[in-house]
């Protein structure tokens, strides 16, 4: 059979399921199943419906390296938090690097994607009746779809991006076909150009860089919970006489001095972008500024066990030491470059932020 009388065969099925044609709401949902496979395979890929293993999974599928389990809901309402929670659950169940997607052909509740979004890390991709419809029709192959979903969910930190959304042109995180990317300056010797490299002011042009954004629930959970802590020590200090005292009042001291810290780390959340011009850190009290023009290499390595984005630089000594700069851009004296971004505080894995590095680094990476 060719691939058009394939996707003809799907388009007269869908239709028919569209109708309840030969079917109950519960037994279109397992035709759902395999119709969905077979959607998959139409499009060369590697698909399999109604896999038993640590729970049942509707679909399995692999694109490339990469491993996708696929749970489906086509009924009236909307998928809410508890069956999203269920699809996680499988994924975390799974090897590291294996990707949830879920369809739910009536789209999701508010509260459902309120909760993905503040959870710890995105596991899931996010389909509904708009998505197939496009890949059934031809505008889009499925290959395609989940590129730019998976793009959409790693720059942006949303795990739900309606075709709509993906058919505007540009948008603040929109990355350009490389086509469009104008060729970065070559890197002068001289250090004639102006360059503050604690800019402040966004150096990337609007449109042509991807973010990496800091955790934020963690740090309001840790401020909660040190709240707790100073009203309870202050509770002692008051009942308290003598060197108990003066013990509860210097423990609420330091209390409230974690308690700062920590505020100012969720209201400022660490914040990487990488772009045409440069690369561009915002830490809560610091910010670090590297145009690509003052860059020779960079890549993304341990410092002091800790993953960061390092680029090598003759004015890499123009940030300070760690000493100097606590957590923030610092110079590496061993590296002859600085560590401008430490990736811990990210909700970003290390190969997102290594193919921004490649996007638009112009072979610096």
């Amino acid at each position: 059979m060719s691939m058009a009388d394939a996707y003809e065969d799907l388009r007269i099925t869908y239709e028919a399921m569209q109708r309840l044609d030969g079917w109950t709401p519960q037994t279109r949902g397992q035709q759902f199943n395999g119709w969905l496979a077979d959607l998959l395979r139409a499009g060369g890929i590697d698909a399999a419906a109604n896999q038993r293993s640590a729970g049942e999974i509707d679909v399995v599928f692999t694109i490339g390296d990469v491993r996708y389990i696929l749970e489906a809901k086509w009924s009236k309402t909307k998928a809410d938090t508890g069956q999203l929670a269920k699809l996680q659950k499988r994924v975390r169940q799974r090897l590291s690097g294996t990707y949830g997607v879920f369809v739910a052909m009536a789209g999701y509740s508010d509260e459902a994607l309120k909760d993905l979004v503040h959870g710890d890390r995105l596991e899931l991709i996010l389909l509904d009746r708009g998505h197939i419809e496009a890949v059934l029709s031809g505008e889009i192959s499925v290959v395609q779809l989940l590129s730019r979903l998976r793009d959409e969910a790693s720059f942006t930190g949303q795990p739900y991006t309606t075709m709509a959304d993906l058919r505007r042109v540009g948008g603040r995180t929109a990355i350009p076909p490389m086509s469009q990317i104008r060729p970065v300056s070559p890197v002068r010797r001289d250090g004639s150009s102006s360059w503050n490299p604690q800019q402040a002011l966004r150096g990337n042009p609007s449109g042509q860089y991807v973010v990496f954004n800091g955790y934020q629930a963690i740090y309001w959970l840790l401020v909660g919970i040190l709240l707790l802590l100073v009203a309870t020590t202050a509770v002692i200090a008051i009942g308290d006489h003598g060197l108990g005292r003066v013990a509860a009042i210097v423990a609420v001291g330091f209390e409230l001095l974690l308690v700062s810290g920590f505020w100012r780390m969720a209201m400022q959340p660490i914040r990487l972008e990488i772009g045409q011009i440069g690369i561009q850190a915002f830490f809560p009290r610091d910010t670090a500024w590297m145009p690509w023009e003052r860059i020779d290499r960079v890549d993304v390595v341990r410092v002091n066990g800790n993953l960061a984005v390092v680029a090598w630089s003759k004015f890499a000594d123009s940030y300070p030491t760690t000493s100097e700069s606590g957590r923030g851009p610092h110079y590496i004296p061993s590296f002859g470059a600085v560590a401008l971004c430490p990736l811990g505080p990210l909700r970003a894995r290390r190969c997102e932020i290594a193919n921004a590095l490649r996007l638009y680094g112009q072979n610096r990476y």
